[in-house]
C-alpha cells in the first residue's frame, strides 16, 4: 500500500482498492478495519512536539529532490521529444486540410 500523507485520512473504499483479499473477513469489514487503522495510526501524537526541519536538512532535501528531478527529466525526455514531434506534424496537417464543414 502506497503510503499518504498524514494530513488526508484513508476512507473505507480506499482501503477496499488498495487491499489484499482476506477471504475470512468480508471485504466490508476488512475495508473499514484497514482504513481505521491507518487514520489511527497516523493521527499526531499530542505528547511528542516535531521540531522544525534543521536548516542543514532541508538543504539536503532540496539537493535530493533536484537530483531526482533532473534524473526524472533525462529519463522522459526522448518520449516528450517524441510526442511534441507528433503533435507539430498533427498541427501541420490540420492546417493544411480545407474545412468541409
Amino acid at each position: 500500500m502506497n503510503e499518504r500523507p498524514e494530513k488526508f485520512p484513508v476512507s473505507p473504499r480506499a482501503a477496499k482498492v488498495r487491499e489484499v483479499p482476506i477471504w475470512h473477513l468480508s471485504p466490508r469489514h476488512h475495508s473499514r478495519s484497514v482504513a481505521k487503522a491507518w487514520n489511527e495510526a497516523t493521527t499526531e501524537d499530542a505528547e511528542v512536539q516535531v521540531p522544525e526541519m534543521p536548516a542543514d536538512v532541508q538543504g539536503r532535501l532540496e539537493a535530493i529532490w533536484a537530483d531526482a528531478y533532473r534524473a526524472a527529466w533525462d529519463t522522459i525526455a526522448p518520449e516528450r521529444d517524441r510526442l511534441q514531434g507528433e503533435v507539430e506534424q498533427l498541427a501541420k496537417l490540420t492546417e493544411s486540410k480545407p474545412e468541409y464543414f
